[in-house]
Order: C-alpha cells, then sequence, then structure tokens
C-alpha cells in the first residue's frame, strides 16, 4: 500500500534553536494515526508546517506521493482541526455549514445533511453555536473541515476541554470516521484514547521521532519479561550473554532477586528452553506488556538514553 502522507526529513529552526529534528512519519490510508509527544516536543509545529501555516526549514511533505505544495487545493485533500474551533457563536450550526461551504464558492446542500447526520447534529443543527456544548462545537468543527470531502483529516488535540461524557463521544465519532474510510493524524495528550482509537502511532520527543510503528506491534515489541530463579545471579548472567549473542539491546536488571528484561521482544519459550538446557532452574516466568501510557513516559521521560533505545526498535 502506498502511503498517503509522508513527512521525510522535516525540520525547523526558530532564531538558530532547532525545534523539529529530521522528522520521518508515514501514514497510510485508513490509518488513524496517534501523534505523541510531551508538551513542548513540536507535535503542533510539525502539524502547521503539514498544513502550510508556518514554513518549514528543510525537509519534504508528501501527499499520495506529490510534494504538498504543488497540489492546486491542499485543503480540499486535507481537513484540519487545529486548537480551538473558530465558529460563528450567533449563527446556527446549519448557518455556520453554508457560510463555510460559500467560502470555499460551494453550494451543495445535500452534503451540508450529510455532514451534520455523520457528526450527529441534525436535531441540534437550527440551534445557535452558543448554546451547544463544547463537545458539539468540536463536531461542528470537524463537519466544517470534512466541506471538500477531503482523503485526510488531522487533528489537534480534539478532546481539550472536554468532559469524559464529550470525550467517549468523540472517540466513537472517530472510529465511525475510519470505518467510513476516513484517514486520521490526531496529536492529543489523552493517551488512553489514543490506545483505544489509533491503528498506527509516532512518538516524539525533544522534537525527535523515538518510535513510528502499528500500535499493537508497538506495545507488542514494549514488554518486559521477569524470571524467577532460585539462583537469580547466575541466570542473570546466562540472559545478558544470551541476549548479546543474538543482537538484542533489550537492558537486563536484577530487580527484587528477580532477572527483569526491559523491552524483550524475542520468544519467551526459546529463552526458557536455552537457559534449561544450560542448567539454569526458572521457576516462574512472567510477560507484561505495557500499557501506551507506560511506554510512553518510561521513554520521555528518560530523555536521550531512552530515545535511542525505542529509535532503535521502531518499525
Amino acid at each position: 500500500m502506498k502511503p498517503l502522507l509522508e513527512v521525510k526529513r522535516l525540520s525547523k529552526t526558530y532564531d538558530g534553536r532547532q525545534v523539529v529534528h529530521d522528522l520521518d512519519m508515514t501514514i497510510y490510508p485508513g490509518d488513524i494515526y496517534g501523534f505523541l509527544g510531551p508538551n513542548g516536543a513540536g507535535k503542533t509545529t510539525t502539524i502547521r508546517m503539514i498544513l502550510g501555516l508556518i514554513q518549514k526549514s528543510s525537509g519534504e511533505i508528501l501527499f499520495a506521493g506529490k510534494p504538498l505544495h504543488l497540489l492546486a487545493d491542499p485543503y480540499a485533500q486535507i481537513g484540519c482541526l487545529v486548537e480551538s474551533p473558530g465558529l460563528y457563536h450567533n449563527l446556527t450550526g446549519r448557518q455556520n455549514l453554508v457560510l463555510f461551504q460559500k467560502l470555499r464558492k460551494a453550494k451543495d446542500s445535500a452534503r451540508i445533511e450529510e455532514l451534520l447526520e455523520m457528526v450527529d447534529l441534525q436535531s441540534a443543527a437550527d440551534r445557535k453555536v452558543k448554546d451547544y456544548s463544547l463537545g458539539m462545537k468540536q463536531r461542528l468543527a470537524i463537519a466544517i473541515a470534512l466541506l471538500p470531502n477531503p482523503r485526510l483529516l488531522i487533528l489537534d488535540e480534539p478532546t481539550n476541554g472536554l468532559d469524559p461524557a464529550g470525550i467517549s463521544e468523540m472517540r466513537t465519532f472517530l472510529k465511525k470516521l475510519s470505518e467510513q474510510g476516513m484517514t486520521i493524524l490526531i496529536s492529543s495528550h489523552l493517551l488512553d484514547e489514543i490506545e483505544k482509537v489509533a491503528t498506527r502511532l509516532c512518538i516524539i520527543n525533544q522534537g525527535r521521532q523515538v518510535a513510528e510503528a502499528p500500535l499493537d506491534q508497538l506495545l507488542h515489541t514494549h514488554r518486559d519479561l521477569e524470571l524467577v530463579s532460585p539462583k537469580p545471579e547466575a541466570l542473570y548472567k546466562f540472559v545478558t550473554d544470551w541476549l548479546q549473542m543474538r543482537g538484542h539491546t533489550a537492558l537486563t536488571r536484577l530487580v527484587d532477586g528477580n532477572v527483569l528484561i526491559e523491552g524483550f521482544s524475542d520468544d519467551s519459550a526459546l529463552l526458557n528452553t536455552a537457559a534449561i538446557q544450560s542448567g539454569h532452574s526458572i521457576s516462574e516466568l512472567r510477560i507484561k506488556t505495557s500499557r501506551l501510557e507506560d511506554m510512553f513516559f518510561t521513554f520521555t521521560e528518560g530523555g536521550d538514553n531512552h530515545v535511542g533505545r525505542l529509535a532503535s526498535r521502531s518499525v
């Protein structure tokens, strides 16, 4: 499958300070692409470069294989919601859609009705936006972004300020869009929500990519293996040598009298067999698959050491 959006070695420098460093991203048709990083990591700067809202310092942005800046109308291909939605609060939801459609020099009442149904605002279409909840305003803003029927939707923190019910509604809505064939890039600090909807993930830290992979593959790769043995020191030495022999970069430690392998991606049964054949006793073997939140904080809070470790295992 060919990528829909490719970002290659994208960089941005402000006043001599580089805030995005040679970033690579690949988004395929149908992805819900989670874009994660701590505050100040460069997520919004990257999104603004992709959208052409700020100039990149270097790198390439390709859409369906072509340089994005050469597209006749990029905003017909890419819809976006960046930060707070810009809506006319004294107009109704329907009037907002009509107005923004006119700004695109289009007139298609059927498309407006289709979008109102898509974002579940039919019953509130003729109410003034000032009376909408924040979640309804977010959905209306997304409907406006979808007016030209783009192939990619970019959302920067779409759940900001939403209560739990609004967050749940947004999650359901994004899944619905994806099922209808929409490709979505979503930046969010709500890691639990990203874990529930994303198919592919990119994590950046200090402006650098530390991982990009299908979410399930990334979570599977970042798993810890704990070995319980009556002779943990001897087992620790064997495991360390075994991993080095197989070219692993996983970190092995003795923790509370057990052998812990962080980021173990190999066959645990194979390791167990090799240890037993070498005369080591293992009384218990525990596989611990990290949640996205655990994995994210392990690497982003660990600074450059974790960046290198995770980048070496990107898929």
